[in-house]
């Protein structure tokens, strides 16, 4: 299978995508990381391919035209799933991929930033949570908290997982449940 996701950030990506990638190629698959600020054809571990296909949501321009060169790659090199990492940088591509790619699209909830703004910032972030929601194939949420929250949002009543015990994407916690770590 070929994977490719979509992140914020390169450094962010490298903590908390780059070991769900690995994983990813230990089990016969082809993956790229795609961030805004990944220098061309980087690679860690030589079998992760770091691209710079995407762009962060400020110039709008340059985000739809990114958008177009994501879509041309997916369909280049004939990706099956594509994970997204964040609620505003993805709405967008969820949305335009949705319509023109058969990709499977995942979207991983990594925070609920709707809780932090009141009014129209608000109502901006819960629009953003449902598309990216509703149109992908599948959600995930690092916290049985934050799934609750979204649920009120997932308008197709699809599942949304979340991991357990909650842990950070990619972190290796020597816990072996939250109880522990709270004793700890």
């Amino acid at each position: 299978m070929k994977i490719l996701h979509i992140a914020p950030e390169y450094k962010w990506s490298k903590i908390f995508i780059l070991p769900i990638a690995i994983y990813q190629i230990q089990q016969g698959n082809k993956v790229w990381i795609s961030t805004p600020n990944t220098v061309a054809n980087t690679y860690e571990l030589d079998e992760v391919k770091f691209v710079s296909w995407n762009s962060k949501y400020k110039n709008i321009v340059k985000h739809i035209g990114r958008l177009f060169l994501i879509l041309k790659m997916v369909q280049k090199y004939k990706i099956d799933k594509i994970y997204f990492h964040t609620t505003v940088d993805s709405t967008l591509n969820i949305f335009i991929l949705s319509l023109f790619s058969s990709a499977q699209l995942v979207y991983v909830n990594h925070g609920v930033p709707y809780l932090g703004y009141n009014s129209i910032m608000q109502l901006i972030l819960k629009l953003c949570e449902f598309i990216n929601i509703n149109l992908s194939h599948r959600s995930i949420t690092i916290t049985q908290s934050m799934k609750q929250l979204l649920g009120p949002l997932n308008y197709k009543k699809k599942e949304i997982a979340s991991l357990t015990p909650g842990t950070l994407v990619g972190v290796k916690i020597s816990y072996s449940s939250y109880t522990d770590l709270q004793s700890a």
